[in-house]
């Protein structure tokens, strides 16, 4: 599974809809860690696409280089964008994928 880390104090986009308007909450991830893990397993939040460029409430997001990654908390639906300057991503071997049929099963 590819995990992406994004930097401290990285700009995240929340692209909301509100009775049906396109809206843009911007916060940063503070945090103490250099980096910081945004799609664990256990955030629920996976990585819907990459785009270099998109629109939102009126507003044009655009990265030539890196582009834009857009994900998604799947228990509330809420997307957020992170520019792709701000984020490293490197691919993790997770034991939970390995423990779907317990190795006694086999044995038996």
């Amino acid at each position: 599974m590819r995990i992406y880390y994004a930097k401290k104090n990285t700009p995240l986009y929340f692209l909301n809809t509100t009775e049906g308007e396109e809206e843009i909450n911007k916060t940063k991830l503070d945090s103490k860690n250099k980096w910081n893990p945004i799609n664990l397993p256990k955030h629920q939040i996976i990585l819907l696409y990459s785009v270099r460029e998109f629109h939102w409430a009126k507003r044009k997001f655009y990265n030539q280089t890196k582009g834009f990654y857009i994900f998604k908390h799947l228990p509330t639906n809420n997307l957020f964008a992170i520019n792709g300057s701000s984020l490293d991503s490197k691919e993790e071997i997770m034991e939970v994928v390995f423990d779907i049929y317990p190795i006694y099963d086999y044995l038996k």
